[in-house]
């Protein structure tokens, strides 16, 4: 099952995309790779226990 963050996530990158707002699909992509990188980072530490 997909998860919904990261679907919402790419939601938003694909939606300004369409629109034509380079802007909001840049900041859309940062806030993606940071929550990606995030996200990695929990769960290297939680399986490093």
């Amino acid at each position: 099952m997909p998860n919904p963050q990261l679907v919402s996530e790419h939601d938003r990158i694909i939606d300004a995309i369409i629109l034509g707002d380079a802007d909001a699909a840049e900041q859309a992509m940062k806030a993606h790779l940071e929550g990606s990188l995030e996200r990695y980072r929990d769960l290297l530490r939680n399986n490093a226990r």
